[in-house]
């Protein structure tokens, strides 16, 4: 009698065994799915950015903090998707840097006029003026793009 407790002892063993290996696969496919999805949600934004071609058309001499009149034109390009915005980054010759984000979108081959102030930073006289398109991720976060136009002062 004693060697078939030993026995079932041995299956239940087993089977526990079996059982929390399961389990850890079922928690490491989990925390693996949402780190494969968030980077999926990211590649897409990143793609979107590198076929958009916005460009700086004209901007006004005398750029700071307060104000800067510009015009940026959305150039045909493999991406004609609606963009949410634009961030223009104004940078001066001592290395401050002011940016400002513009909601709404500019269609293909049409322009938007920026006069508006209230960048946050601190520029005296900026030299360079930059713009890079804000898009959505595949989750509804807006996604900066890389500045993709520069305009020289």
């Amino acid at each position: 009698m004693e060697s078939n407790k030993r026995g079932l002892s041995t299956v239940v063993t087993t089977l526990i065994i079996v059982l929390l290996v399961l389990v850890a696969i079922v928690i490491i496919w989990v925390v693996i799915r949402g780190i494969i999805e968030s980077g999926g949600e990211q590649s897409d934004a990143l793609t979107r950015c590198n076929l958009i071609d916005l460009e700086i058309t004209s901007v006004t001499t005398g750029c700071d903090e307060t104000g800067c009149n510009l015009i940026v034109k959305r150039n045909p390009g493999a991406d004609s998707k609606a963009i949410s915005g634009i961030r223009v980054v104004l940078s001066d010759a001592s290395g401050n840097s002011a940016y400002k984000d513009v909601p709404g979108d500019i269609a293909v081959l049409g322009t938007l006029a920026i006069t508006a102030a209230g960048y946050t930073g601190t520029v005296t006289a900026a030299t360079k003026v930059e713009v890079a398109a804000i898009v959505q991720n595949a989750g509804g976060e807006p996604q900066i793009c890389a500045l993709t136009s520069i305009y020289d002062l």
